[in-house]
């Protein structure tokens, strides 16, 4: 241990709880789909997520603080080392291809980036998909011939007279009634979307006169109106009768095309929203004062903590805002066993996203004060939180008394909390907040504007915050029939933090979990071999749906639910399937469970 001069930081203290901290934010990354890790600059590794540890198969326990070269060998040589070497001098970033190393036949999908201090690798599996588009080029090839394409939009175009023939189908893949159907190939070109026709004109034209496959994608307009992505496929072909003809099929790939493009918006908001959270922690480590090592350590815990439960609370509601009343249950949650001690009272209303962390971070900086100082901190305080709000295009008020507390004066200068509380309710949403320190404990005035507030999609009434550790529902009757005790739930879901929630409010039911599993390969090998009662299956698991395994848990004679985003999806594939849409409301999950566990 080093020595300090008196009055000074200790830096030791400080650099240590800095890693607690970062050891919490690993967290984070373990909840994203793809695998990270980061090298500095003399090639020790100083992040390795969950899902590099299962790709590479070592705990990062055995990795960190490593040198790379060390670790893993065989990487000595190849390309990959020498892209890495590349970014690391130059400070290009590098995308790319290629075959793992690690894992014979895989095909892994790598970005190799510039950090301050050194690299940050991420990797996804992309074999299927690769497999996947092989399979569909073959099929293509398949579909040369007319006949084997009649069924999906066949069509057929004369090159001499320019006459066009459609198969039945083609008019629903078009949009377009029968009564409506172009003669000719230049009447079709009429359908094409005017910001995409002169390139598939293009595509048909240097088919016919080089006699190259026609592989283009456009739109179509409808007779109704609406837009259709088409894949086309074609090729010129000489017919017995000596007539050369342009013959292929269209594919609606509209969902595809809209799956992607969500997709994109989807990756894109992800990254900003991982970015800004990880943003706060950093700026929380860096302001926040550090007197001594297990003060600081107790502090950030609570102030992730309550982050966390922000974050979970807005990814039940896919990021759509938050319930005021939620977001102050999930605030005060942990600071007394008594709800009996905490009210919470007011209408139906929901803040946005972003309010919904500086919110929480305030109430959790009050109760943080509550229980050191204030109510909370003897057996006889309590805590009352009420708002009002109008509705649309009002602001919102509310409202936190103590009482029964020892009181206090003012503060001469207010500290870090409530400089955090005012930072989060003053500057970042532009409300107000008032303090009123009274004999028997703090009474805070705070509004926040109406263009945070929004209608509550949920009708459920506002309760009181549970005890700790009971995941803000009511107390478990112990005289009534718990139907998931003792059963083992086999759970698939992608999302870390959804799948955390699933596996606490399971596992407070009485549930042994089995899971979560966060992929289609994980979650087909414990359907095939484990011994469960239920399963609560994810319909999309990191863009792939989870049917293969239901249809195993399904041959094995045991019920399965879909928990889905998606509000149809899995009902042609299994109909008589109970469903729990996202967000669910509480002890849906548990109630849907019971039901597919009835004979």
């Amino acid at each position: 241990m080093s020595a300090t001069t008196p009055g000074e930081p200790d830096w030791e203290s400080i650099a240590g709880s800095l890693s607690q901290a970062a050891n919490a934010l690993q967290s984070v990354l373990d909840g994203i789909g793809d695998g990270f890790y980061a090298v500095d600059r003399s090639w020790r590794v100083t992040v390795f997520n969950r899902v590099a540890e299962e790709h590479f198969g070592r705990d990062r326990s055995e990795v960190l603080g490593h040198d790379l070269w060390q670790v893993f060998p065989q990487a000595l040589g190849s390309d990959y080392e020498q892209a890495m070497r590349r970014v690391m001098d130059t400070g290009v970033r590098v995308e790319r291809e290629e075959a793992s190393y690690i894992r014979p036949g895989q095909i892994m999908e790598v970005r190799v980036f510039p950090l301050p201090d050194g690299l940050g690798v991420s990797f996804r599996d992309v074999t299927a998909r690769r497999m996947a588009e092989k399979a569909l080029r073959q099929s293509e090839a398949r579909l040369k011939l007319a006949q084997q394409a009649g069924r999906i939009g066949h069509y057929e175009i004369d090159l001499g007279s320019g006459r066009l023939w459609w198969s039945d189908s083609q008019h629903d893949v078009l949009g377009i009634p029968r009564e409506m159907a172009p003669e000719t190939a230049m009447d079709f070109t009429r359908l094409i979307h005017p910001e995409d026709r002169e390139a598939a004109m293009g595509t048909e034209l240097a088919a016919i006169r080089n006699g190259t496959p026609v592989d283009t994608e456009f739109r179509v307009i409808g007779a109704d109106g609406r837009v259709r992505w088409i894949a086309a496929r074609g090729q010129v072909v000489r017919q017995p009768d000596g007539r050369r003809c342009l013959v292929g099929i269209n594919l609606d790939v509209t969902a595809r095309r809209e799956a992607d493009e969500r997709q994109r918006l989807l990756m894109g908001e992800l990254d900003h929203r991982a970015k800004n959270m990880l943003s706060v922690i950093q700026s929380l480590l860096r302001l926040a004062p550090a007197r001594d090592l297990p003060t600081f350590q107790q502090v950030m815990e609570g102030r992730v903590a309550a982050l966390a439960r922000a974050h979970t609370l807005l990814a039940r509601g896919c990021w759509a805002g938050g319930p005021v009343a939620e977001v102050l249950r999930e605030g005060l949650e942990g600071f007394v066993e008594d709800p009996a001690r905490l009210g919470i009272a007011g209408p139906a209303a929901s803040l946005a996203p972003a309010a919904v962390q500086a919110l929480a971070l305030a109430i959790h900086e009050l109760g943080t004060n509550a229980a050191k100082y204030g109510a909370l901190s003897v057996p006889e305080g309590r805590v009352e939180v009420d708002y009002w709000w109008l509705g649309p295009g009002t602001d919102l008020s509310l409202r936190w008394r103590e009482a029964g507390g020892p009181g206090a004066p003012p503060p001469q200068d207010e500290g870090f909390g409530l400089t955090l509380i005012r930072q989060c309710l003053e500057q970042q949403l532009g409300g107000t907040v008032r303090l009123h320190w009274r004999p028997d404990g703090l009474a805070v005035q705070v509004t926040i504007p109406a263009r945070h507030l929004s209608a509550e999609v949920s009708s459920t009434p506002p309760a009181r915050p549970a005890p700790a550790g009971h995941g803000g529902g009511p107390a478990a009757d112990p005289s009534k029939v718990r139907p998931l005790q003792g059963k083992r739930v086999l759970v698939a879901e992608d999302e870390g933090l959804i799948g955390l929630e699933l596996r606490a409010t399971l596992e407070a039911a009485g549930a042994d979990v089995v899971g979560p599993a966060t992929n289609l390969a994980v979650l087909s090998r414990l359907a095939a071999t484990e011994q469960v009662d239920v399963a609560l299956l994810d319909v999309n698991l990191q863009g792939r749906a989870s049917f293969p395994a239901a249809a195993i848990l399904a041959d094995r004679g045991i019920p399965f639910v879909f928990c889905t985003g998606y509000d149809e999806a899995g009902e042609d594939e299994y109909p008589g399937v109970r469903r729990v849409r996202k967000p669910w409301r509480r002890g849906e999950v548990e109630r849907a469970l019971a039901e597919a566990l009835r004979p």
